[in-house]
Protein backbone atom coordinates (compact mmCIF):
# COMPACT_ATOMS: atom_id res chain seq x y z
CA UNK A 1 0.00 0.00 0.00
CA UNK A 2 2.66 1.83 0.97
CA UNK A 3 4.48 1.86 -2.68
CA UNK A 4 1.25 2.74 -4.33
CA UNK A 5 0.82 6.12 -2.43
CA UNK A 6 4.56 6.60 -3.16
CA UNK A 7 3.38 6.04 -7.24
CA UNK A 8 0.83 8.53 -7.15
CA UNK A 9 2.82 11.20 -5.40
CA UNK A 10 5.99 10.59 -8.27
CA UNK A 11 3.31 10.50 -10.88
CA UNK A 12 1.49 14.13 -10.10
CA UNK A 13 5.21 15.25 -9.39
CA UNK A 14 6.23 14.61 -13.37
CA UNK A 15 3.14 16.76 -13.86
CA UNK A 16 4.54 19.85 -12.81
CA UNK A 17 7.28 22.31 -14.71
CA UNK A 18 6.81 24.90 -12.04
CA UNK A 19 6.64 23.53 -8.93
CA UNK A 20 6.97 26.14 -6.09
CA UNK A 21 7.01 25.26 -2.01
CA UNK A 22 4.27 26.84 -0.45
CA UNK A 23 4.46 26.01 3.29
CA UNK A 24 6.03 29.15 4.87
CA UNK A 25 5.11 32.67 5.04
CA UNK A 26 7.42 35.22 3.40
CA UNK A 27 10.79 35.94 4.49
CA UNK A 28 10.39 38.96 6.97
CA UNK A 29 6.82 38.47 8.14
CA UNK A 30 8.46 38.61 11.57
CA UNK A 31 9.97 42.18 11.50
CA UNK A 32 8.97 45.09 12.40
CA UNK A 33 5.40 46.74 12.10
CA UNK A 34 5.49 48.55 9.35
CA UNK A 35 7.48 45.80 7.09
CA UNK A 36 4.43 43.46 8.43
CA UNK A 37 1.80 45.64 7.44
CA UNK A 38 2.69 46.64 3.76
CA UNK A 39 3.31 42.86 3.37
CA UNK A 40 -0.32 42.40 4.94
CA UNK A 41 -1.63 44.80 2.52
CA UNK A 42 -0.34 42.60 -0.63
CA UNK A 43 -2.68 40.02 -2.24
CA UNK A 44 -3.33 36.24 -0.82
CA UNK A 45 -3.02 33.87 -3.56
CA UNK A 46 -4.56 31.42 -1.53
CA UNK A 47 -7.86 33.69 -0.72
CA UNK A 48 -7.30 34.95 -3.97
CA UNK A 49 -7.61 31.23 -5.63
CA UNK A 50 -10.69 29.92 -3.32
CA UNK A 51 -12.53 33.50 -3.62
CA UNK A 52 -11.79 35.25 -6.49
CA UNK A 53 -10.13 34.71 -9.83
CA UNK A 54 -6.83 33.92 -9.38
CA UNK A 55 -6.82 30.22 -9.86
CA UNK A 56 -5.24 28.35 -13.42
CA UNK A 57 -8.00 25.39 -13.31
CA UNK A 58 -10.62 23.97 -10.74
CA UNK A 59 -11.32 20.38 -10.31
CA UNK A 60 -15.23 19.52 -9.09
CA UNK A 61 -14.70 16.31 -7.55
CA UNK A 62 -17.43 13.77 -6.51
CA UNK A 63 -17.17 10.66 -4.66
CA UNK A 64 -19.14 7.99 -3.43
CA UNK A 65 -18.66 6.17 -0.08
CA UNK A 66 -19.94 2.56 -1.30
CA UNK A 67 -20.13 1.55 2.34
CA UNK A 68 -22.05 4.35 3.24
CA UNK A 69 -24.18 5.67 0.47
CA UNK A 70 -22.79 9.45 0.59
CA UNK A 71 -21.33 11.36 -2.11
CA UNK A 72 -18.98 14.24 -1.19
CA UNK A 73 -18.38 17.20 -3.35
CA UNK A 74 -14.70 18.60 -3.57
CA UNK A 75 -14.09 22.05 -5.20
CA UNK A 76 -10.17 22.31 -5.72
CA UNK A 77 -8.82 25.69 -7.30
CA UNK A 78 -5.30 25.16 -8.90
CA UNK A 79 -2.40 27.51 -8.78
CA UNK A 80 1.17 27.14 -9.90
CA UNK A 81 0.21 24.66 -12.58
CA UNK A 82 -0.91 22.39 -10.22
CA UNK A 83 -2.91 19.49 -12.13
CA UNK A 84 -4.63 16.24 -11.11
CA UNK A 85 -4.40 13.44 -13.43
CA UNK A 86 -8.17 11.76 -13.00
CA UNK A 87 -6.78 7.94 -13.84
CA UNK A 88 -3.72 8.00 -11.04
CA UNK A 89 -6.46 9.81 -9.27
CA UNK A 90 -8.74 6.96 -9.08
CA UNK A 91 -6.34 4.38 -8.95
CA UNK A 92 -5.00 5.05 -5.52
CA UNK A 93 -8.89 6.01 -4.20
CA UNK A 94 -9.67 3.65 -1.14
CA UNK A 95 -11.62 0.47 -1.76
CA UNK A 96 -14.82 1.91 -0.20
CA UNK A 97 -14.57 5.35 -2.66
CA UNK A 98 -15.76 5.48 -6.33
CA UNK A 99 -15.59 8.55 -8.71
CA UNK A 100 -18.61 9.62 -9.81
CA UNK A 101 -17.56 12.94 -11.68
CA UNK A 102 -14.49 14.81 -12.39
CA UNK A 103 -15.00 17.92 -13.81
CA UNK A 104 -11.74 20.54 -14.86
CA UNK A 105 -12.48 24.01 -15.75
CA UNK A 106 -9.78 26.57 -17.28
CA UNK A 107 -9.70 30.09 -16.18
CA UNK A 108 -9.82 31.80 -19.37
CA UNK A 109 -9.22 34.96 -16.95
CA UNK A 110 -6.13 33.91 -15.31
CA UNK A 111 -3.11 36.39 -15.14
CA UNK A 112 0.34 34.74 -14.13
CA UNK A 113 1.38 37.32 -11.40
CA UNK A 114 4.43 35.04 -10.09
CA UNK A 115 6.65 37.53 -9.71
CA UNK A 116 4.62 40.31 -8.31
CA UNK A 117 3.58 37.60 -5.80
CA UNK A 118 5.99 36.41 -4.58
CA UNK A 119 6.79 39.01 -1.43
CA UNK A 120 3.47 38.43 -0.69
CA UNK A 121 1.93 36.87 2.78
CA UNK A 122 0.83 33.47 1.80
CA UNK A 123 -1.13 32.97 4.60
CA UNK A 124 -2.68 35.05 7.64
CA UNK A 125 -0.15 33.31 10.26
CA UNK A 126 4.20 33.45 10.17
CA UNK A 127 3.99 30.09 11.21
CA UNK A 128 2.70 28.94 7.85
CA UNK A 129 -0.43 26.78 7.00
CA UNK A 130 -0.98 23.21 6.58
CA UNK A 131 0.46 21.17 3.22
CA UNK A 132 -0.23 17.76 2.18
CA UNK A 133 1.29 15.84 -0.38
CA UNK A 134 -1.46 14.57 -2.65
CA UNK A 135 -0.98 11.48 -1.99
CA UNK A 136 -1.50 12.06 1.89
CA UNK A 137 -4.73 13.57 0.51
CA UNK A 138 -5.81 10.73 -1.75
CA UNK A 139 -5.53 8.33 1.52
CA UNK A 140 -8.32 9.53 2.69
CA UNK A 141 -10.02 12.44 1.09
CA UNK A 142 -13.77 12.30 2.23
CA UNK A 143 -11.60 13.27 5.90
CA UNK A 144 -10.97 16.63 4.33
CA UNK A 145 -14.21 17.74 3.38
CA UNK A 146 -15.29 20.86 3.98
CA UNK A 147 -11.97 22.45 4.65
CA UNK A 148 -10.91 24.73 1.97
CA UNK A 149 -8.18 23.34 -0.29
CA UNK A 150 -5.87 24.42 -2.96
CA UNK A 151 -3.66 22.61 -4.84
CA UNK A 152 0.06 24.52 -5.28
CA UNK A 153 1.74 22.90 -7.39
CA UNK A 154 2.41 19.47 -6.09
CA UNK A 155 1.11 20.41 -2.45
CA UNK A 156 -2.33 20.15 -1.46
CA UNK A 157 -2.44 23.40 0.88
CA UNK A 158 -5.09 24.16 3.58
CA UNK A 159 -4.70 28.09 3.89
CA UNK A 160 -6.76 28.88 7.24
CA UNK A 161 -4.82 25.75 9.14
CA UNK A 162 -1.52 26.93 10.60
CA UNK A 163 1.12 24.44 10.69
CA UNK A 164 1.77 24.04 14.19
CA UNK A 165 3.75 20.75 15.58
CA UNK A 166 1.51 17.60 14.99
CA UNK A 167 -1.74 19.44 13.66
CA UNK A 168 -2.72 17.01 11.31
CA UNK A 169 -2.26 14.16 13.77
CA UNK A 170 -4.50 16.74 16.07
CA UNK A 171 -7.24 17.65 13.74
CA UNK A 172 -7.89 13.43 13.06
CA UNK A 173 -7.74 12.81 16.43
CA UNK A 174 -10.91 15.52 17.59
CA UNK A 175 -13.58 15.89 16.10
CA UNK A 176 -13.76 19.81 17.53
CA UNK A 177 -10.84 20.83 16.48
CA UNK A 178 -11.71 19.57 12.75
CA UNK A 179 -14.76 21.13 12.68
CA UNK A 180 -12.84 24.12 14.52
CA UNK A 181 -10.90 23.98 11.26
CA UNK A 182 -13.18 23.27 8.88
CA UNK A 183 -14.01 27.41 9.60
CA UNK A 184 -10.33 28.00 9.97
CA UNK A 185 -8.16 30.37 11.92
CA UNK A 186 -9.18 34.26 10.89
CA UNK A 187 -9.76 37.63 12.68
CA UNK A 188 -12.47 37.58 15.14
CA UNK A 189 -15.10 39.62 13.13
CA UNK A 190 -14.50 37.56 10.15
CA UNK A 191 -15.54 34.58 11.74
CA UNK A 192 -17.99 36.73 13.65
CA UNK A 193 -19.82 37.77 10.79
CA UNK A 194 -19.72 34.36 8.98
CA UNK A 195 -22.04 32.39 11.31
CA UNK A 196 -24.43 35.62 11.49
CA UNK A 197 -27.68 35.06 11.16
CA UNK A 198 -27.07 31.54 10.64
CA UNK A 199 -29.54 28.91 13.13
CA UNK A 200 -27.58 25.57 12.98
CA UNK A 201 -24.66 27.58 14.42
CA UNK A 202 -26.45 28.99 17.15
CA UNK A 203 -24.48 27.55 19.73
CA UNK A 204 -21.20 28.48 18.38
CA UNK A 205 -18.87 31.47 19.02
CA UNK A 206 -16.07 33.12 17.60
CA UNK A 207 -13.48 32.60 20.27
CA UNK A 208 -10.24 34.78 20.80
CA UNK A 209 -7.16 32.76 20.92
CA UNK A 210 -5.56 35.09 23.16
CA UNK A 211 -8.19 36.42 25.05
CA UNK A 212 -9.81 40.12 23.73
CA UNK A 213 -9.63 41.39 27.50
CA UNK A 214 -5.28 41.54 26.77
CA UNK A 215 -5.53 43.35 23.52
CA UNK A 216 -4.24 46.71 24.76
CA UNK A 217 -1.37 44.55 26.03
CA UNK A 218 -0.71 43.79 22.66
CA UNK A 219 -1.66 46.98 20.83
CA UNK A 220 -4.06 45.60 18.63
CA UNK A 221 -8.10 45.55 18.48
CA UNK A 222 -9.85 43.00 19.82
CA UNK A 223 -11.78 42.41 16.20
CA UNK A 224 -8.41 41.73 14.50
CA UNK A 225 -6.84 38.97 17.07
CA UNK A 226 -6.59 35.43 15.70
CA UNK A 227 -9.77 33.42 16.66
CA UNK A 228 -11.61 30.00 15.93
CA UNK A 229 -15.05 29.09 15.90
CA UNK A 230 -16.11 26.74 18.71
CA UNK A 231 -19.03 25.74 21.01
CA UNK A 232 -20.21 28.10 23.87
CA UNK A 233 -19.84 25.45 26.08
CA UNK A 234 -16.02 25.11 25.36
CA UNK A 235 -15.92 28.23 25.48
CA UNK A 236 -17.16 29.20 28.57
CA UNK A 237 -14.28 26.46 29.67
CA UNK A 238 -11.62 28.11 28.37
CA UNK A 239 -13.09 31.68 30.15
CA UNK A 240 -13.15 29.64 33.62
CA UNK A 241 -9.72 28.60 33.24
CA UNK A 242 -8.05 31.90 32.17
CA UNK A 243 -9.72 33.82 34.94
CA UNK A 244 -7.73 31.23 36.98
CA UNK A 245 -4.88 31.84 35.61
CA UNK A 246 -5.69 35.99 35.41
CA UNK A 247 -8.09 37.07 37.29
CA UNK A 248 -10.52 39.90 35.71
CA UNK A 249 -9.87 42.31 38.23
CA UNK A 250 -5.87 42.51 37.31
CA UNK A 251 -3.98 45.51 36.25
CA UNK A 252 -3.72 44.81 32.72
CA UNK A 253 -1.60 47.82 31.81
CA UNK A 254 1.25 46.15 34.42
CA UNK A 255 1.19 42.96 32.00
CA UNK A 256 3.85 41.65 29.68
CA UNK A 257 3.28 40.16 26.28
CA UNK A 258 5.01 36.82 27.27
CA UNK A 259 3.06 36.70 30.29
CA UNK A 260 -0.08 36.81 28.99
CA UNK A 261 1.30 34.21 26.44
CA UNK A 262 2.65 31.89 28.84
CA UNK A 263 -0.42 32.28 31.44
CA UNK A 264 -2.20 31.25 28.07
CA UNK A 265 -0.35 28.63 27.06
CA UNK A 266 -0.85 26.82 31.11
CA UNK A 267 -4.26 27.73 30.40
CA UNK A 268 -4.99 25.58 27.23
CA UNK A 269 -2.44 22.85 28.35
CA UNK A 270 -4.26 22.42 31.50
CA UNK A 271 -7.73 22.39 29.64
CA UNK A 272 -5.60 19.69 27.67
CA UNK A 273 -4.88 17.46 31.07
CA UNK A 274 -8.41 17.54 32.30
CA UNK A 275 -10.20 16.58 28.92
CA UNK A 276 -7.76 15.04 26.72
CA UNK A 277 -9.24 16.79 23.83
CA UNK A 278 -6.39 18.48 21.38
CA UNK A 279 -8.51 21.39 20.83
CA UNK A 280 -6.43 22.40 23.71
CA UNK A 281 -3.21 21.30 22.74
CA UNK A 282 -3.38 23.22 19.50
CA UNK A 283 -4.34 26.25 21.09
CA UNK A 284 -1.52 26.19 23.28
CA UNK A 285 0.75 25.44 20.64
CA UNK A 286 -0.53 28.14 18.25
CA UNK A 287 0.30 30.58 21.19
CA UNK A 288 3.67 28.75 21.62
CA UNK A 289 4.66 28.72 17.97
CA UNK A 290 3.26 32.02 16.39
CA UNK A 291 4.92 35.97 17.12
CA UNK A 292 1.40 37.11 15.26
CA UNK A 293 -1.65 37.35 17.45
CA UNK A 294 -3.47 39.64 14.91
CA UNK A 295 -4.02 40.52 11.21
CA UNK A 296 -5.02 43.84 9.35
CA UNK A 297 -6.02 41.70 6.44
CA UNK A 298 -10.24 40.57 6.12
CA UNK A 299 -10.97 37.54 4.53
CA UNK A 300 -14.37 36.00 3.54
CA UNK A 301 -15.20 33.05 5.39
CA UNK A 302 -16.89 29.91 3.66
CA UNK A 303 -19.14 28.12 5.83
CA UNK A 304 -19.20 24.69 6.36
Amino acid sequence: MKNKFISIFLAVVLLFSNFVTPVFAADGVKGNVSERSIQQQLSNRYTDAIYGDSWQRKYTITLLDEQTNKKSVFVIPAINNGKIDKNVFVSNLPKNLKLVDFQVVENTNFVNNNNIRLFAVETLYDIGCLTLSLAEFAVNPTFWNGFNVVLDGAAVVLPFVPSVTGVTRMIKNSDKLADAMKWGVARYDDLRDAKKNISRFKGYEAHHIIEKRFSKVFGVSENSMFAITIHKNDHRLITNKMAEMIPYRSDYSRLSESYVKDKMIKGYNELYQETGDDLYKFLSRFVEESDQISTSKRVKIKVP
